[in-house]
């Protein structure tokens, strides 16, 4: 019986470290993704702006289209005299646990607590030069 009970207990370790390491993974790897994506998205919206000064929306324009390109969905852009200001997110699909924790405390039904993904925002700003 203390066998099993040791294989028992090894087994839920390492499902358990299964699962941090996914879901660690997975949020690591999106993150650093989106950081990288968002501020290229801004540094593209800041050329676009820098090139065409007569066309206002010509910088949220390539701003989407290089955001769109990557996966990535842009959440605000805001554009002054000097600079621009991009928001993105990206869903995380495939987490097995945080998805569907922060699912339950967001009070999504039971059905869409491992169907809804969850998000991660990102910020950057660019200089208009």
């Amino acid at each position: 019986m203390s066998v099993l009970k040791r294989l028992i207990r090894i087994l839920v370790v390492v499902a358990i470290v299964a699962v941090l390491v996914n879901d660690a993974g997975r949020y690591i790897s999106a993150f650093y993704s989106l950081d990288t994506v968002t501020r290229d998205t801004a540094v593209q919206a800041a050329q676009a702006a820098h090139n065409s000064r007569n066309d206002p929306s010509g910088p949220a324009a390539a701003a989407v289209a290089y955001a769109a390109q990557h996966g990535v969905t842009i959440d605000g852009y805001d554009q002054t005299s000097d600079a621009v200001v991009v928001t993105t997110w990206i869903p995380i699909p495939g987490t097995w646990v945080v998805g569907p924790v922060t699912a339950a405390f967001a009070r999504k039904p039971l059905s869409q607590w491992w169907t809804v993904p969850l998000v991660i925002h990102s910020r950057a700003q660019s200089q208009i030069q």
